[in-house]
């Protein structure tokens, strides 16, 4: 995604970021807590999907996902209904 924000202008690159992001937020409503899988990605715990360039480096750590079987995976921090 990085590479392609260059060729885009910012309102684009905002428009088509915010459509992503809607979808992970309309998956993360349907989460099942008992049928989810979880996952965990090393990355930027600031930029768990990692969309903004931005971001300085020095927040590493492990990204938490959780998905219905076979979706789209979102951040924990975008699911309001897992339990931890």
């Amino acid at each position: 995604m990085q590479n392609e924000r260059a060729e885009h202008n910012p309102s684009q690159v905002n428009e088509e970021v915010e459509r992503w992001l809607a979808i992970r937020r309309e998956a993360a409503s349907r989460i099942v807590t008992a049928t989810a899988e979880v996952t965990f990605m090393w990355g930027n715990v600031v930029d768990p999907y990692g969309i903004y360039s931005d971001v300085p480096v020095e927040f590493c750590g492990r990204n938490y996902f959780a998905r219905s079987p076979g979706r789209v995976w979102i951040s924990f921090d975008d699911v309001a209904n897992l339990v931890t």
